[in-house]
């Protein structure tokens, strides 16, 4: 982030472990209360990490308020428009370009991208934010993702984060190796 007056939040102090994580393993939990700063400063932190490099993060949001919100608040972090490195796709509405490296999408926008690019080529990580919010989209793009994940994409990310999250029932879904980061303690489980 370019801000230097940027509050500080929760999640700020363990942002090198959820890349030190992923960087060991291609899956990741991670459990805080709302507000902690889950949604901006996770996906800004991973873009600078070197196996993102030139390529998209995908972060899906359940609703198209909060998708548009979360991308028009990050890009005001770095400074830029949205639509530069920051952008967002949903129904009707794209605001992406030739730069754009994270992209802040709904649930069907998800749908549609894997049926259209199965193997999702130029994209490093898809990080599904408030899980909790659970769909029948939802539950078949982390499904599809961890697919092409075990099948085709072992390089592939995938980060799954939400306030509250049946954390057993995900990990058997996700693998029980899969680090699992909760706050406030930071604790990698």
């Amino acid at each position: 982030m370019r801000n230097d007056d940027v509050t500080s939040l929760p999640v700020d102090a363990h942002l090198d472990d959820v890349a030190a994580a992923l960087s060991c393993s291609s899956r990741l939990i991670l459990v805080a209360q709302p507000g902690a700063g889950k949604t901006t400063r996770v996906p800004l932190a991973l873009l600078q990490q070197s196996w993102a490099n030139g390529q998209k993060i995908l972060l899906l949001e359940p609703r198209r308020v909060a998708a548009r919100l979360a991308a028009t608040f990050m890009a005001q972090q770095l400074e830029e428009s949205v639509g530069d490195t920051l952008g967002y796709r949903m129904r009707g509405e794209t605001r992406c370009g030739p730069s754009t490296r994270l992209e802040v999408v709904t649930q069907g926008v998800l749908t549609r991208m894997l049926q259209e690019d199965p193997f999702l080529e130029g994209v490093a990580c898809i990080i599904f934010d408030e899980y909790h919010e659970r769909s029948l989209e939802a539950d078949l793009g982390l499904a599809l993702a961890l697919d092409i994940q075990h099948s085709v994409r072992e390089d592939l990310r995938l980060v799954v984060m939400s306030a509250t999250l049946d954390r057993a029932a995900l990990r058997q879904l996700m693998g029980e190796s899969t680090p699992l980061i909760e706050l406030p303690d930071g604790n990698i489980r």
